[in-house]
């Protein structure tokens, strides 16, 4: 559940989570999530994605991904995003050294919008798979089902937040180089 909902906000982003289909994808060291809720029921979320990689073994497979990853920040990727019931509110890439980050927050009208959270009359979760590790959580962790994870909060949480990292990050290549390159080409052509 969590890599679904992982996939689906990073589709803004074409951080395609599905290794095994593709010959390269994108992949997230750690993510951070924060959703607020309201009494209504809608409220607003902050994603932070921290280390955007390609698994790429070639500088074409790393570029197309970036590429990939660079067009669906712009218009498709919002308007298949907000298909949920979501409004994208601000997004930003950010660059440390050399890793690439990126922050989505958006709003939402109704629990069910948040894909991957798992909505009971008694409890609000989210399934970790067993290739992820939460770094922390204000939420309660529980074993689930084949050595996944779950992070419980009780129904009328108002806050929910909580990291989560890859187990072991398999050999990639950062994406700061290139997205840095591309902000620079950019700049240039402006002038």
């Amino acid at each position: 559940m969590e890599r679904r909902y992982l996939c689906s906000l990073v589709r803004l982003l074409t951080v395609v989570l599905m290794m095994v289909t593709l010959p390269a994808c994108v992949i997230v060291r750690m993510t951070e999530h924060r959703v607020e809720f309201r009494t209504d029921g809608g409220g607003r979320a902050w994603l932070r994605l921290t280390d955007i990689r390609s698994d790429g073994t070639t500088d074409s497979t790393v570029e197309r991904d970036f590429r990939i990853m660079m067009d669906s920040f712009e218009e498709e990727g919002i308007e298949d995003f907000e298909k949920g019931g979501r409004r994208i509110a601000n997004k930003r890439f950010i660059v440390h050294g050399d890793t690439l980050s990126a922050e989505i927050e958006y709003t939402f009208d109704s629990m069910e919008d948040i894909e991957g959270l798992n909505v009971t009359n008694e409890d609000l979760f989210i399934v970790v798979p067993e290739d992820r590790v939460v770094v922390w959580t204000n939420g309660r962790i529980s074993p689930w089902d084949r050595g996944t994870l779950r992070i419980v909060w009780s129904r009328d949480a108002e806050l929910l937040s909580y990291q989560i990292r890859e187990r072991e990050l398999p050999s990639s290549v950062s994406l700061a180089r290139l997205y840095l390159a591309g902000r620079e080409k950019s700049s240039r052509e402006s002038n």
